[in-house]
């Protein structure tokens, strides 16, 4: 009887009977209403373009006689076989890989060498970050000047007796020259995040590790290594997603020449689609991009997620 008393009088616990606060259902209203803009800017900004991209890709498109057929998976197969294509992508991702490896390197020993002299990084850390904010055209162009055959470095190269090699008109060193001019901006950039992240470590930890006979060797590999792995991270993504995109240095640089030596995948879909009127098959380039940008940072974010330490 008690029991049975105690079960009516006592409320049960549980989700089921659990009662939502007063004014929870116009909090939450209110919340999707702020937010509903947004996510209208987003679906009309990203969401719709990738969808007609798709759309686009599996059909021919012409838009000076405003036709479109299906034709499927036609424009992928068409990128699969296109010798053209195949070196466009093989530039890009060597770039990429370039574009990882340069500035991280560099931007991390520019880094630790201002942080030894803080007064000299106050001076210099807005000429370091200058290049970065810098427009691409712009960067793509004062190269082309400074790397011409009777450009500046090959001037004060024969100055010295050494015969200036041929920056834009070699097939080879195009691709070097539009590495060059892309890394220089993302080292400046990579300098001041490793800078603000040495910074953010407490200095205790390398003053209990050089009493404990710590070289400074062993000092960067257990300490400032592991703690700098999230600007690890925010420099390959921000690198590696640039380099992926690339565009404006080519175009303002080498133009993707000598012929296509130099072109990008981000140059030839626009050559494609405004140069040849050949939508669809920019289109499918488009998307496979996105979908390789995609599958790298997922797994570039993954894998460097994992070495990240937290104070």
């Amino acid at each position: 009887m008690t029991s049975a008393v105690r079960g009516t009088l006592l409320p049960t616990r549980g989700r089921a009977g659990r009662r939502r606060p007063p004014g929870a259902g116009r909090r939450s209203f209110g919340l999707m209403a702020m937010g509903a803009p947004a996510t209208a800017l987003f679906a009309a900004l990203v969401v719709a373009p990738i969808g007609v991209t798709v759309h686009y890709s599996l059909n021919d498109v012409n838009f000076l006689r405003d036709e479109i057929s299906w034709v499927g998976f036609s424009n992928y197969a068409k990128l699969w076989e296109s010798g053209d294509f195949r070196h466009a992508l093989y530039v890009t991702l060597l770039i990429a890989a370039a574009s990882v490896v340069v500035p991280n390197a560099l931007g991390l020993l520019f880094a630790v060498l201002l942080d030894a002299g803080s007064r000299l990084y106050t001076t210099l850390r807005i000429i370091l970050f200058a290049p970065f904010v810098l427009s691409p055209l712009v960067v793509g162009l004062t190269f082309r000047w400074t790397l011409a055959n009777d450009g500046s470095l090959n001037n004060a190269l024969e100055a010295l007796g050494i015969p200036g090699p041929e920056w834009i008109s070699s097939p080879n060193l195009a691709v070097v020259s539009v590495g060059l001019a892309l890394a220089w901006q993302l080292i400046a950039f990579a300098t001041v995040i490793y800078v603000a992240a040495l910074r953010a470590i407490p200095t205790d930890l390398y003053e209990a590790a050089s009493i404990d006979g710590a070289s400074g060797y062993m000092r960067f590999r257990l300490i400032t290594w592991p703690l700098v792995a999230p600007a690890v991270t925010i420099t390959t993504l921000i690198s590696l997603i640039s380099a992926l995109k690339l565009y404006d240095h080519v175009v303002a640089l080498t133009g993707g020449g000598p012929g296509r030596s130099s072109e990008t995948v981000g140059l030839a879909i626009i050559r494609a689609g405004f140069t040849q009127n050949r939508a669809g098959l920019a289109s499918a380039m488009a998307v496979l991009l996105l979908v390789i940008t995609a599958a790298t940072t997922v797994v570039s974010l993954r894998v460097l997620r994992r070495r990240e330490v937290e104070l």
